[in-house]
C-alpha cells in the first residue's frame, strides 16, 4: 500500500493543469485530478496510471471541503478558472469581463 499522500490538481483536465497531474504521476506520486469535464478525466487516467479522478466544479461552494476530507492531499495544486472572453475591452459587458474573476476568485476562496 502506498502511504503517501496524494497530489490533487484542480483543473488537470486539460492544459497545463494536465502536464502537472501527469508528471506527478510519471514520478510516481498518486495524485487526484479534478474537473468538471468527465471525458476529458476518464481519457487521462486511461492514459496515466496512478491518476485518480473527481468530476467536479471547483466553484461549487461544498466540493474544496468534500474533496479535502476524502482525499487529504499532501499538496494541492490550483490550476483551474474561466477561460477569458478574448477580446477588445469595448466589446465586454460587464458580465463577459467579470466572469473570469466570479469564477477564479470564488476558487481560490472557498
Amino acid at each position: 500500500m502506498n502511504d503517501l499522500r496524494p497530489t490533487m490538481v484542480v483543473g488537470g483536465s486539460r492544459g497545463l493543469g494536465r502536464g502537472i497531474a501527469v508528471a506527478f504521476a510519471r514520478a510516481g506520486a498518486p495524485v487526484v485530478t479534478v474537473a468538471r469535464t468527465e471525458s476529458a478525466l476518464r481519457e487521462l487516467a486511461a492514459e496515466t496510471p496512478g491518476i485518480d479522478i473527481e468530476v467536479a466544479d471547483a466553484a461549487d461552494p461544498t466540493v474544496p471541503g468534500a474533496l479535502l476530507d476524502r482525499h487529504r492531499p499532501g499538496n494541492l495544486i490550483i490550476v483551474a478558472g474561466a477561460s477569458p472572453l478574448m477580446r477588445p475591452l469595448h466589446h465586454h459587458t460587464w458580465e463577459t469581463f467579470s466572469a473570469n474573476w466570479n469564477t477564479d476568485v470564488r476558487i481560490a476562496f472557498h
